[in-house]
């Protein structure tokens, strides 16, 4: 039935597009880089279309929930294990910050991951942690966890390496031959950067994209695509990104809206539940379990 409903959305979207229609969503970003325009007015000004913004590395969240500030000094596993590189400490992904990252951050439910730690909480707080989403973007579920395994899935085959295991590349445990692919990645990556400088493209997958948290009128940006780049960037001393905002439902969330998110009408979590996974994540910090667990 599901491929049933894509066939058929395919042909829809193929028919609108050669009669000149287009998602707002695929459409090229409007590029703002450069300027010094508050990202609230840029969202006004574009009526949800697609955003080329620069921002400051130190607003950007990296790895999910975790969260991870994605300046220079983070402690972003990323951003430490190219800085090692960079500066001649390792050479491979043995004993380096990122095998170390993945064998101590090893949760084992939704709540370690979402840095729920309340006795009282949705039975969905005990699911596996590859089935947790932002309360702002999604609900819980085992699609969630099955789009997960599908992306790393195909980026294993997109490098090499043919996978049936169940890994994420946020969080531990994974396979000594995913941790190699994650580790040349990022050196590849740094690489190119420390040679060529930053280069980015409209093509696909050939921008940062992330999400935008609003609390008042301040901003943060929990990075999408990209995580490898934004980390090089880091490591390699810049101090802003341009990164593309594609504006929906999902990404744009402002903090006093939380009685409207996906989570918080579901069920599975409750307005402060919500309020304060937003609140570590706009202000970096990490969840309970990997400090407890990594520090």
């Amino acid at each position: 039935m599901n491929n049933l409903k894509d066939s058929i959305k395919q042909r829809i979207v193929k028919k609108l597009s050669s009669a000149g229609f287009e998602k707002k969503a695929n459409l090229s970003p409007v590029d703002f880089s450069g300027l010094s325009i508050p990202v609230m007015e840029v969202l006004e000004r574009t009526n949800d279309f697609p955003v080329l913004i620069d921002v400051p590395l130190s607003a950007c969240r990296g790895m999910g929930m975790l969260a991870f500030s994605c300046d220079e000094n983070s402690p972003h596993p990323f951003i430490r294990t190219i800085r090692e590189y960079l500066d001649g400490k390792t050479t491979s992904y043995h004993g380096s910050s990122l095998q170390r990252y993945y064998e101590c951050f090893q949760p084992s439910t939704t709540a370690d991951y979402l840095g729920i730690t309340e006795k009282n909480r949705h039975e969905s707080f005990g699911y596996s942690p590859l089935q947790a989403i932002e309360p702002w973007g999604g609900v819980i579920s085992k699609q969630e966890e099955l789009r997960k395994i599908r992306v790393m899935r195909e980026e294993g085959a997109a490098n090499g390496i043919e996978s049936n295991k169940s890994e994420w590349s946020f969080i531990g445990p994974i396979s000594y031959e995913r941790g190699e692919m994650e580790f040349k990645r990022l050196t590849a990556i740094a690489d190119s950067i420390m040679t060529h400088g930053y280069i980015r493209s409209g093509q696909k997958d050939g921008d940062i994209t992330g999400k935008l948290l609003f609390r008042g009128n301040d901003y943060a940006v929990l990075i999408g695509a990209g995580q490898h780049r934004i980390s090089a960037l880091a490591a390699g001393g810049y101090s802003r990104a341009p990164i593309v905002v594609r504006p929906s439902r999902f990404s744009v969330a402002r903090r006093e809206q939380a009685p409207g998110w996906p989570g918080v009408m579901s069920g599975q979590f409750s307005i402060d539940q919500a309020q304060s996974i937003f609140d570590r994540v706009f202000d970096g910090l990490q969840p309970q379990a990997y400090v407890q667990s990594c520090l």
